[in-house]
């Protein structure tokens, strides 16, 4: 089973990812960048869904310092927000990121994109092995 990390600041948005994803990944989520870092101490995952805009440290000092983590730098992450501002979005891609996907959830949506990304993901490691 693909296990898939939630990186959220909103409570309801992690009860949501769960919910929707939860019957089909084992689903890990955690409230804060602080959090995840900690996380990946001692774990790793299948794909990070990490959120922009939270407090502290936002989805892209995230997503920096999970590349110079040894347990975390290779896993795709797949950012997510509200904003749909397209300077963002091109922010994502640039930094790295496998795609980017609005907030809120839409269950199938959301299902479908994961899904389809985890099978390119696993079909690229197949293919060079």
């Amino acid at each position: 089973m693909k296990h898939i990390l939630v990186i959220d600041d909103n409570k309801t948005n992690l009860v949501t990812a769960k919910t929707i994803l939860g019957d089909i990944y084992k689903v890990t989520v955690v409230i804060s960048g602080a959090q995840a870092l900690k996380y990946f101490e001692k774990n790793t995952c299948d794909l990070i869904l990490l959120d922009i805009n939270m407090p502290e440290m936002d989805g892209f000092e995230v997503f920096a310092r999970l590349k110079q983590s040894e347990n975390a730098k290779d896993i795709p992450v797949m950012f997510v927000s509200a904003n749909n501002h397209v300077d963002q979005w091109n922010r994502c891609i640039e930094e790295g990121a496998v795609d980017i996907m609005e907030k809120p959830f839409v269950s199938g949506v959301m299902l479908a994109r994961i899904g389809h990304l985890l099978e390119l993901l696993d079909y690229r490691n197949n293919s060079i092995s």
